[in-house]
């Protein structure tokens, strides 16, 4: 039986398993497509489809181009068109049938096997979804969160590979935190193992080459100056006579998989934490409770069996009760890291920050806020500091019944 083969991460490919390429006229198109193999809901309504893609429109003309792209998704489907499911006003993907690259990886990237880590970062050749761009706030607003959710994935996937590679050679650790530094150019832990890798190996102006990258990234990306311990990794490596020895083991020196994207915010970090791992925590219990085991097959035969894609949370902006505006930052802080946290875990889907910014400091309905969001579960709180001390207060809500859960 022929499949759909989906590559969403770098340029978007579509072909027939063992077959030619499926060839989409309409970028949309292939919008729509990936869409649907990602999306938690394996059905999905033409109106939710339709305000994804063609919001800027009068519905009766949404609903006509919405037509036109799954008619050029049938005819470019070909022999393996009955995977497109359309059913009243529903329509899916026959997800047996459809392989993707992203939710593999996910797979792959959920357990701690190295073998299935490594396919793991083989299988992220590329942004998601790279050279896709339409005018659709909707649709930018699910790429993006997708964006960052696999972003953090595939950090921790490359930081665990990084910590258990063979450390008596320097071209796969090398390898790998040059990947690592592609997908987080601001984090300087990858930054200073880069410079002591190249510098332990003789390649002195390497090193330094990459502290110049390094400076440049912070001051163009967060208006700010290499940390202490940056500089005096440069200062070691460009005193160095010869090879860069450093006092220690270098590579072992640092723990990157514990260093979040986030981490020079050193001051939210903790906090952020522990709010997330006990949200995750709850969510995923739920989820578990809920949520039926799929039965799928292996390509021998054997049956297994897998959960279904894990469920979408929204986190709202933490509000700043201390009373001070300079606490601002804090709370913003805040928030962006409990994002972070969260986005780690692969079983949760992660909306980005700028889906949930507008409601900043605005009264808002939970139940329309997931409905809009197609968010399961919206997470809000709040900050108050008083004399050295920080109060944080979190209310975990499901929107469908506005069960909420909370934590201080």
């Amino acid at each position: 039986m022929r499949r759909l083969v989906l590559r969403l991460f770098g340029e978007f490919e579509a072909r027939q398993s063992g077959g030619p390429r499926v060839a989409l006229r309409l970028e949309k198109s292939r919008a729509l497509l990936a869409y649907l193999a990602l999306c938690d809901d394996r059905l999905v309504s033409r109106g939710r489809l339709c305000a994804l893609l063609w919001s800027r429109v009068e519905d009766s003309q949404a609903r006509h181009s919405l037509r036109q792209a799954l008619a050029d998704v049938r005819q470019a489907l070909g022999p393996i068109r009955a995977l497109l499911i359309s059913r009243d006003d529903m329509i899916g993907l026959d997800r047996d049938r459809v392989i993707c690259d992203v939710v593999l990886f996910e797979r792959l990237a959920a357990t701690r096997r190295q073998s299935a880590l490594a396919r793991a970062a083989r299988l992220y050749r590329g942004t998601f979804l790279h050279g896709i761009d339409l005018p659709e706030p909707a649709f930018d607003d699910w790429r993006d969160g997708e964006l960052r959710r696999l972003d953090a994935l595939a950090r921790t996937v490359l930081a665990r590979l990084y910590e258990t590679c063979d450390r008596d050679s320097t071209d796969t650790p090398l390898a790998l935190a040059s990947r690592l530094v592609a997908v987080d150019p601001y984090d300087e832990a990858v930054h200073r193992a880069l410079m002591t890798l190249h510098a332990r190996r003789g390649a002195k102006r390497e090193a330094l080459r990459q502290f110049e990258i390094c400076r440049r990234n912070l001051r163009d990306g967060l208006d700010q100056e290499p940390s202490p311990e940056t500089m005096a990794v440069y200062d070691a490596v460009r005193r160095a006579k010869g090879p860069y020895e450093p006092a220690g083991e270098p590579a072992r020196d640092m723990t990157i998989a514990s260093i979040p994207a986030s981490a020079r915010r050193t001051h939210v970090i903790a906090p952020a934490a522990i709010v997330a791992l006990a949200i995750a925590g709850f969510v995923v219990w739920q989820a578990m409770q809920t949520l039926s085991p799929v039965v799928q097959s292996t390509s021998a035969g054997d049956p297994v069996l897998s959960m279904p894609s894990g469920p979408t949370i929204a986190v709202l902006p933490f509000k700043n009760l201390s009373g001070d505006p300079a606490d601002e930052y804090f709370s913003d802080g805040l928030t962006e890291d409990i994002i972070t946290e969260l986005a780690r875990n692969p079983m949760l889907r992660v909306l980005a920050s700028n889906m949930t910014s507008r409601y900043k400091g605005q009264p808002v309905d939970v139940r329309e806020v997931g409905r809009n969001l197609g968010a399961a579960y919206v997470l809000e709180g709040s900050v108050r500091r008083v004399e050295g001390r920080v109060r944080i207060n979190a209310q975990l809500i499901v929107s469908r019944t506005q069960f909420s859960w909370t934590r201080n």
